[in-house]
């Protein structure tokens, strides 16, 4: 058998399943796993989804257990993520992260680990991921953790949220993540996805409707879309949209001050954003930023989270 990776609680093989003719991925946990192994694998067993790795069967060999499983020929997110995707193939990779934790979190199912190491992609598919081009690649979440946090339920929802906020950051920092949208703290895990799927249509209208004849509808959809989730820095996103070229601040400016001050109506003479809607702006941050953290807040709009109309429409 060949080693395919190892961790703190085990280490995962490939292998022969001679009777069926295919090769296989085998988890043989080690000690420190040893009472936390089935725990582990019945969370991901009960899935059958193309976006999640399929389970075949858990068992002891001699008192150790171990778990057959599907083997994702390929690499894992956190290597792809060191070749430098474009933000169209980042973009694409976060539809499939946010809709696999999803399927795990309306079940009610904590992941407990969802770092960039436990997404498997096909190698077949990984060189058209690093620019985004094409459908074609297999995407995988895997291993569910049982950390140390499994015992206290508050503790590794918390985990989950900042293991979460943690791989956004490492897809979209260089896109504005935390500068120009910042995501509250101790929030709960599912509208931490929500919130992230909103920043991400952001950016794909930003970076991907450049077209001189949608300046002003791209104007009105990206104003709308900070006023309806205001953790943006307002300035930092005028500055970053004027910059992608798909409309111009003075657009920008006069429709955020439409629908935050002027009742709807545009002022073609407001070039800048007016002082009175500047603080309506703040005061729904802090609401918002409130809610988000009292767990009071209703959602986006979405049906569920992890499921947003951008995603389905654009990058799945």
């Amino acid at each position: 058998m060949e080693v395919l990776g190892s961790g703190a609680n085990g280490t995962v093989f490939r292998a022969k399943d001679t009777l069926l003719r295919r090769d296989v991925a085998i988890k043989i946990w080690n000690l420190n796993g040893l009472e936390r192994s089935r725990d582990e694998i019945s969370k991901i067993a009960q899935f059958q989804h193309p976006l999640i790795v399929s389970t075949y069967l858990f068992d002891y060999a001699g008192g150790v257990p171990y778990g057959v499983m599907e083997l994702v020929e390929g690499m894992t997110g956190k290597k792809w993520l060191e070749k430098g995707p474009d933000l169209r193939a980042r973009m694409r990779f976060w539809g499939r992260y946010s809709e696999a934790l999803g399927i795990l979190h309306r079940s009610g199912t904590v992941h407990g680990d969802p770092h960039l190491g436990n997404v498997l992609l096909s190698g077949s598919g990984c060189e058209s991921m690093q620019t985004g081009s094409g459908t074609g690649f297999v995407f995988k979440l895997a291993d569910t953790g049982t950390s140390v946090f499994w015992g206290n339920h508050d503790d590794f929802e918390t985990r989950e949220e900042k293991l979460i906020v943690e791989t956004a950051r490492k897809l979209f920092k260089p896109f504005g993540l935390g500068k120009v949208f910042k995501i509250p703290t101790n929030i709960s895990y599912a509208l931490a996805v929500s919130l992230i799927d909103r920043f991400v249509e952001y950016l794909w209208r930003v970076y991907e409707c450049v077209d001189w004849d949608r300046r002003s509808e791209n104007a009105t959809f990206i104003a709308e879309h900070i006023i309806a989730t205001p953790l943006f820095d307002i300035h930092a996103a005028v500055k970053q949209v004027e910059k992608s070229g798909v409309t111009d601040a003075g657009r920008l400016c006069r429709r955020v001050n439409a629908n935050l001050v002027n009742g709807g109506i545009l002022d073609l003479d407001q070039d800048e954003f007016r002082s009175d809607a500047l603080v309506e702006f703040e005061a729904k941050k802090a609401a918002l930023i409130t809610s988000l953290k009292e767990r009071t807040h209703p959602g986006f709009g979405v049906e569920h989270p992890g499921m947003s109309s951008f995603r389905f429409a654009h990058w799945y």
